[in-house]
């Protein structure tokens, strides 16, 4: 599981994906302060389903969980 040893663990609820080169990240996260948010990334880029767009995915979760 990602961030499954975060703090978020329960509060994110996400449909993560790969294809060559593509990666994507989408549902909801119920923030720190209460707030639900709705997130969606989408990252086209040689070399993204091989980490990049991964990470870049976490750091959009990990950032609305704090707000």
């Amino acid at each position: 599981d990602r961030l499954a040893d975060e703090s978020a663990t329960g509060r994110i609820h996400v449909k993560t994906g790969s294809l060559n080169g593509v990666a994507g990240v989408t549902g909801y996260v119920l923030a720190a302060s209460g707030k639900r948010y709705v997130v969606a990334a989408l990252v086209n880029h040689p070399g993204a389903d091989r980490g990049t767009g991964q990470e870049l995915g976490d750091a959009l979760l990990r950032w609305a969980g704090q707000q």
